[in-house]
């Protein structure tokens, strides 16, 4: 966007105008389509107009908005040309300072610093968590099925447990 002087009334004034008449064409729209909307729903079934109300609707105000969006460009293009010639007629030396910074050197990328120190960590610490509970799992699993090897229980058949072999004892 140029630069405009704020205390320009010209361009304030006309930007104003042109809101007014942004404002006035959409009031028109509305007006027009809900006058022609009424006749020609009337004599349309009601698939139809399930069918097609939408994307008729969708259309229209896309033409609509097109047409509105190229007008406001070609108006904003007059008023911004007529406040750079205003511009640079009341302060040359604003102008050239303008003219030579361009829109990057006002734009600085931000820098972010993350410490990420704290998610590393906690990505360890779970790590061996679960690698601490694979291992104690299978030791106490491996306990388990170790004490029942040397003192097997009567009243359990030893094909019921599964870490019991259903071969007798060799000793």
């Amino acid at each position: 966007m140029p630069f405009v002087p704020s205390g320009e009334p010209a361009v304030q004034v006309a930007l104003a105008a042109l809101k007014t008449t942004v404002q006035v064409d959409l009031a028109e729209f509305r007006r027009e389509v809900s006058w022609r909307l009424p006749a020609a729903l009337e004599s349309a079934s009601p698939s139809d107009i399930r069918q097609h109300l939408g994307p008729f609707l969708e259309q229209t105000f896309r033409n609509w908005a097109e047409r509105e969006s190229r007008e406001v460009q070609e108006a904003l293009a007059v008023i911004a040309e007529r406040a750079l010639r205003s511009g640079s007629t009341s302060s040359p030396e604003l102008a050239e300072r303008e003219s030579l910074a361009g829109p990057d050197s006002r734009l600085t990328r931000p820098s972010f610093d993350v410490s990420t120190f704290a998610i590393d960590a906690s990505v360890v610490a779970a790590l061996a968590l679960g690698v601490g509970t694979l291992f104690a799992n299978v030791a106490v699993g491996g306990l388990f099925c170790w004490r029942r090897r040397l003192w097997p229980r009567s009243d359990v058949d030893a094909a019921s447990v599964p870490c019991v072999s259903t071969r007798p004892n060799q000793r």
